[in-house]
């Protein structure tokens, strides 16, 4: 079900503003069926579906991780409380 409601979604936002190209990426990009069912959408529908060669299919959470690791590295650990920071330019935390 998840799969199909993200093909649905997909195929009308595409719609909506006249894509030409489905983009498939992150994490979610390395499941087969989800893969699938995008490159059937886009070839029923002229389209063209840009998918990922599964090594580059990525979580963010690998990113935030390693983040936290140079940040802890370089700053030390951080309390609690500190909030979330939204935008946060990783060239300044390594």
């Amino acid at each position: 079900a998840v799969v199909e409601t993200l093909v649905y979604k997909l195929e009308k936002a595409a719609d909506q503003i006249g894509a030409r190209t489905l983009v498939l990426g992150g994490g979610v990009a390395a499941n087969s069926r989800l893969r699938a069912r995008v490159a059937e959408v886009a070839e029923k529908s002229g389209r063209r579906a840009l998918l990922p060669r599964h090594d580059l299919c990525t979580d963010n959470g690998a990113m935030i991780a390693a983040a936290a690791h140079f940040r802890l590295i370089s700053d030390g650990p951080t309390s609690l409380d500190d909030g979330a920071t939204p935008g946060l330019i990783l060239p300044t935390i390594g």
